[in-house]
């Protein structure tokens, strides 16, 4: 995506706290809300965008393709819908640090959340175009509209990785056939339409959808190709955006990242022999109900604390996620959150799982 800006947390600025530095947040931030953004471009399966201006299909694919309609699928991919399937091809900036395992996991996790019915995967590989590739076997279940089986797999290159996934209704055994000839078709020769998913146009502007965001004097728009997402970074705070145009299960959706940015933040300020608090929060998001989870971790030398907030939003059929972060001794949201987040009075205590309470400073 430049994911978030960058996956190697370029143009970051580190700022020494002591045994938590701003730079780990960062990046710490950045990778898991890449993720986010992962495991939603491949959602056009339970969803399709709207139909993008027709390009019409390349000479050899059009006795695959040929009965498909075309569709955006966000900025980096493109979803055929077919007469028994629907087939995804998609171009990540995701590092090489990052195995395909954990690129299909967190895919997975997105699909999920967008997915009318339940969903079963297990481990595959397939050979496409000559070469093995990691996979997972999927199958959704939908009451009352049957269910459709196929795979989600991806394809390395040097700068990131393809992923590619078709599924098929399982009632239908020429349409099952069709989607393995899909995927091997995406594995040789890639989009089918005369497109270069590689080559966006780079952002210039720090856009939440249809609102300008501003870019506080000392800031800087992390660079960014793709307009579903974005960061701006600030001395002392950032904040970074996600918005999805798929309708998901908005408490399956937060709880899901909750499950993902937890643990390894915990993970790090152990490592860091530092101590972080947690705990759910009331919140209005861009100026609707939300579902809001605080993060704070004491700074050493009498610096105050770094808190992140994460929440999400339901804007009709749109969901928006921020990450809002900041240090020093000030409760207030700083400027480059915008004023799109306010925490409201707690109108009843809130315990159990979710409020993991503090975590232990080792010995």
């Amino acid at each position: 995506m430049v994911f978030l800006g960058g996956w190697t947390g370029r143009g970051i600025r580190i700022y020494a706290l002591g045994s938590m530095t701003l730079h780990g947040w960062k990046r710490w931030a950045s990778d898991c809300l890449s993720w986010v953004r992962a495991g939603v471009v491949l959602g056009g399966f339970v969803a399709l965008g709207a139909p993008a201006q027709s390009t019409g299909f390349l000479p050899e694919a059009k006795a695959l393709f040929g009965a498909c309609s075309a569709h955006a699928d966000g900025s980096v991919g493109r979803t055929y819908a077919c007469p028994g399937f629907n087939a995804t091809i998609a171009w990540l900036e995701v590092p090489s640090e990052y195995s395909d395992e954990k690129v299909l996991e967190v895919m997975r996790g997105g699909i999920a959340a967008a997915a009318k019915g339940g969903l079963e995967s297990k481990a595959a590989t397939l050979t496409l175009a000559g070469r093995e590739h990691t996979a997972l076997e999927m199958t959704v279940r939908v009451p009352e509209a049957g269910e459709t089986r196929g795979f989600l797999t991806v394809e390395r290159e040097a700068t990131g990785l393809w992923s590619f996934m078709c599924l098929a209704d399982s009632r239908q055994k020429a349409a099952s056939a069709n989607c393995l000839k899909v995927l091997e078709y995406f594995a040789s020769k890639k989009v089918p339409e005369p497109l270069d998913l590689k080559a966006p146009a780079p952002l210039t502007k720090a856009m939440l959808g249809a609102r300008e965001l501003v870019v506080p004097d000392g800031c800087s728009l992390s660079p960014s190709t793709v307009p579903e997402v974005g960061r701006i970074d600030c001395p002392g705070s950032f904040l970074s955006w996600t918005r999805v145009t798929l309708e998901v299960d908005l408490d399956q959706w937060f709880q899901r990242q909750k499950k993902s940015l937890g643990p390894s933040f915990r993970q790090m300020v152990t490592e860091k022999k530092g101590v972080m608090t947690e705990r759910p929060v009331d919140c209005r998001v861009v100026g609707q109900p939300g579902m809001c989870h605080q993060y704070r971790v004491p700074l050493d030398r009498n610096q105050g604390e770094l808190r992140l907030l994460l929440a999400v939003a339901s804007m009709g059929k749109v969901t928006v996620q921020l990450v809002c972060s900041h240090s020093g001794r000030s409760e207030a949201f700083p400027p480059v959150c915008n004023g799109l987040l306010e925490l409201l009075p707690a109108q009843s205590p809130k315990a159990g799982p979710d409020d993991a309470g503090p975590v232990a400073k080792p010995e």
